[in-house]
């Protein structure tokens, strides 16, 4: 049974030191490029149209080909392995960058157009760098203490995905389209260059014949653990597109705060959260796994009501990176555990199965804000669902840590 508090320290190389932070900065590269664009592209829309429909168009584009893409990705993934994937991820992200950038100096007049092509070509690439990246963590468990490695990778990613907002929102100020696209472009490149740097894990396995395109369904669902830990992060993951659908609302419309706070607010909640992974070192030597996810879970859930009841600004502020902090703690137990139960040669088939449903819920959260908020607002839906659901989380999250006793 994998147990936190057992951690085993084992000497490694100042090479395999470097390799590893060479993933690191390929892995916070390509998504500060990736958060930048999917921030980036609406605000130039809207700039090209001021149409909010044409720039919510926009990031529909940038979103459901991501969706449709996962399992395949998943898939292929498992055959070019974990630096193929990212590879591919990142080059391929800066070559269409290249040639919208080409476009727009020849077709000017198709600007839009081209962009919007952009945007969903760029959406097809975003499945290979997730699946790749736990692919690679699924090779580092057997000489790594498991959690640690996870909490470095979010890190990277947390913080990737509160700084490129920030920087999508500044830069669209000051900058051209042309730079923008630019600026993404080099990054996606100097992620590409950082993985290839990266030196493949001697036992990777490629995916084995007797799989098919079912196979991640058919996987999760024979393990009951993971299985209860896909439904978990599934409610989670709804409960947080309920909030963040309706932090525009709150902030501009009850708050009567001008949009420069949404920004604000993202911000503060992805440092608080990014702050709160800098103590997993000391706190994975303290705590269990399941300790991780009830203390998650808690700060997740109290989060939650704290900024459905706020009637100002900074308490809103509060419980949102209450909330971030909750995530962060949690899916150090939610990547641990999915990463101890399936077969590394899986993971990629798996895993594409395991964010399809999850990413599935993003918009199902949005829409119960555009039927019910209307009708009821945007804070009673928040304290509603998280009342409702916190409690199905812990009892899912009691079900799925059983997982850790089946390796």
């Amino acid at each position: 049974m994998l147990n936190s508090k057992i951690v085993q320290k084992v000497g490694v190389d100042s090479s395999s030191d470097l390799s590893i932070l060479a993933f690191l900065i390929s892995i916070f590269l390509g998504i500060l490029a990736e958060s930048f664009v999917i921030f980036s592209i609406p605000l130039i829309v809207l700039e090209l149209t001021s149409s909010p429909s044409y720039a919510g168009l926009a990031f529909m584009l940038e979103w459901v080909p991501a969706i449709i893409m996962y399992p395949i990705a998943g898939a292929i993934a498992d055959k070019l392995g974990p630096k193929g994937a990212l590879a591919l991820s990142s080059l391929t992200r800066f070559l269409i960058i290249t040639i919208a950038i080409f476009c727009i100096y020849k077709v000017e007049e198709k600007t839009l157009f081209i962009v919007l092509t952009c945007a969903f070509a760029l959406s097809f690439l975003l499945p290979f760098s997730r699946v790749g990246a736990e692919k690679n963590v699924a090779l580092l468990k057997e000489n790594k203490n498991i959690s640690i490695i996870h909490s470095y990778v979010q890190s990277s990613e947390l913080l990737a995905w509160t700084l490129g907002p920030a920087l999508a929102a500044f830069s669209s100020e000051y900058l051209d389209l042309i730079q923008l696209l630019s600026i993404s472009g080099i990054v996606f490149l100097f992620s590409f260059l950082s993985i290839m740097l990266y030196r493949v894990q001697p036992n990777f396995q490629s995916e084995t014949n007797d799989s098919n395109f079912f196979f991640g369904i058919t996987y999760i669902f024979e393990r009951k653990p993971l299985f209860y830990l896909a439904a978990l992060n599934s409610l989670i993951n709804f409960m947080f597109a309920v909030v963040i659908s309706s932090h525009a609302a709150i902030i501009t419309g009850v708050f009567e705060l001008s949009e420069k706070y949404y920004g604000i607010l993202n911000f503060i909640g992805g440092m608080f959260g990014f702050v709160n992974l800098l103590l997993v070192p000391i706190l994975v030597k303290r705590m269990s796994m399941f300790s991780f996810s009830v203390v998650g879970l808690l700060l997740l859930g109290f989060g939650f009501v704290v900024l459905s009841l706020s009637t100002g600004y900074v308490i809103y502020v509060v419980g949102f990176s209450m909330s971030m902090m909750g995530i962060s703690l949690f899916n150090i137990f939610n990547r641990t555990l999915r990463t101890s139960i399936i077969e590394q040669q899986y993971i990629g088939k798996v895993m594409g199965v395991f964010y399809l449903i999850n990413i599935i819920m993003l918009p199902l959260g949005g829409g119960v804000i555009y039927i019910f908020a209307d009708l009821i607002g945007n804070q009673p839906i928040i304290i509603l669902s998280s009342v409702t659901l916190i409690p199905v989380c812990f009892f899912l999250s009691f079900k799925a840590n059983k997982g850790f006793a089946l390796k």
